[in-house]
């Protein structure tokens, strides 16, 4: 199998190129200058093997025919070529727009589609990034609810039998004020003759008038 000097080997052609795909090898560089010239006129004034070799560099490096097409109207920050006057040199111009596009060392920046994949993933990365973040977040929320949780279980318990006790002791204190009547209540309860529900003797006995009236006159009636 033949190969070039500095590149691809030299295989069949499989089939019709794809501008999405990096050709792998002359055969399929060839086949995808012959796309190319399809889609841009100024390429169909070159021969499909010089603009073969025009883009090797950039297909080494990487780059879909697609790249190459969209970097000879735009720059590398986006912007689109405008068209001033007619191409005379079609080979010096395609160098030209494309030199825009080469490092310090001359070799092919990343590609319109590999600057748009390495964006996507540090997409990627930073979205797994903020769950990740988002996760220990709340696993911290539930560490420190649980801790707190802890801490209140324990100081109930540790203050179990002091409550305890001083619920005790206001019950102790509240039971007499609540046992003991008011006085108006003991003084009707003895006027209509009715027995203290706590049974104790401090009730105030009222004398009945009429009767100690009428135990008074009786000697006065007998005598008489």
């Amino acid at each position: 199998m033949a190969r070039a000097p500095r590149g691809l080997p030299m295989l069949p052609r499989s089939g019709p190129a794809s501008l999405a795909a990096v050709p792998q090898n002359r055969s399929e560089a060839l086949a995808a200058a012959q796309v190319m010239q399809e889609r841009a006129g100024v390429l169909r004034r070159l021969s499909a093997e010089y603009v073969r070799h025009l883009f090797w560099p950039f297909w080494l490096a990487g780059w879909r025919p697609a790249d190459v097409l969209h970097a000879i109207d735009h720059g590398p920050g986006g912007r689109q070529h405008g068209y001033t006057t007619a191409v005379r040199s079609p080979a010096a111009w395609i160098r030209a727009r494309l030199a825009a596009w080469l490092g310090p060392d001359g070799t092919p920046l990343p590609s319109p589609g590999q600057q748009r994949a390495a964006a996507a993933a540090r997409a990627r990365a930073a979205a797994a990034a903020r769950r990740e973040e988002a996760a220990r977040l709340a696993a911290a929320r539930t560490a420190d609810t649980g801790s707190w949780a802890d801490r209140a279980r324990a100081m109930l318990a540790a203050r179990g039998g002091t409550v305890a006790r001083d619920l005790a002791r206001w019950q102790q204190q509240a039971r007499p004020a609540a046992a003991e009547p008011p006085r108006d209540t003991a003084l009707s309860r003895a006027q209509h003759g009715e027995q203290d529900p706590a049974g104790t003797n401090a009730t105030p006995r009222v004398p009945r008038r009429g009767t100690d009236a009428l135990s008074a006159a009786a000697p006065e009636n007998a005598i008489a």
